[in-house]
């Protein structure tokens, strides 16, 4: 799937999503299957003081970062499907990720999608180092096969094995995966 389309805001829209986000009438956080929501202030610590956000704090937080200016970007929401919301993406506290932002005009309000910890930036990290950690097993996994085929050769040559056999019993330890390292306790000449 294509990623939305988004571009920034304008410093009216910036004032009125601001406006809406400090009054307690004009905002809101609805859980339904028809819009997801991750909703979770609690669980993310105010770079400012250390402690966790409240509901409240989380949406003084907003109207203040929008206040000086932080990126604001328009993006379609999926769900529902044509919707506009804005996200923001702010400074985590020292040492945390940076908080995901996510809200949406609704009617005369302005409703909360998303106020988490962000995984963007940490999910790439981790699946390159993943990705890293599967090479470098893979590399381990074909330098300990090409280690033991090379002994079964020297020992094939010097027990009269065909070199056949020796390929053979060099392609079954090759398939083998994880047992590789097993190969030497295996006699020479047998077809294990």
């Amino acid at each position: 799937m294509e990623a939305p389309e988004s571009t920034g805001v304008s410093a009216e829209l910036r004032a009125e999503l601001a406006r809406r986000a400090r009054d307690r009438k004009s905002r809101f956080v609805e859980f339904d299957s028809e819009e997801p929501t991750v909703w979770n202030p609690t669980q993310v610590l105010h770079p400012e003081c250390g402690i966790p956000f409240t509901d409240i704090t989380a949406w003084h937080y907003i109207a203040e970062q929008l206040d000086k200016g932080c990126d604001v970007t328009q993006v379609c929401l999926r769900k529902p499907a044509g919707h506009i919301g804005y996200e923001l993406d702010l400074e985590g506290a020292a040492g945390h990720p940076r908080i995901h932002v996510k809200v949406r005009l609704y009617k005369d309000k302005i409703k909360g999608r998303s106020f988490h910890n962000s995984t963007r930036r940490e999910c790439n990290m981790h699946r390159l180092a993943d990705r890293s950690r599967f090479l470098n097993q893979k590399r381990m996994k074909t330098l300990r096969s090409l280690s033991v085929l090379s002994a079964r050769v020297r020992e094939s040559e010097l027990s009269g094995l065909t070199t056949a056999s020796t390929m053979a019993w060099a392609q079954r330890q090759l398939n083998c995966g994880a047992n590789c390292h097993y190969v030497y306790a295996t006699p020479v000449g047998t077809n294990s």
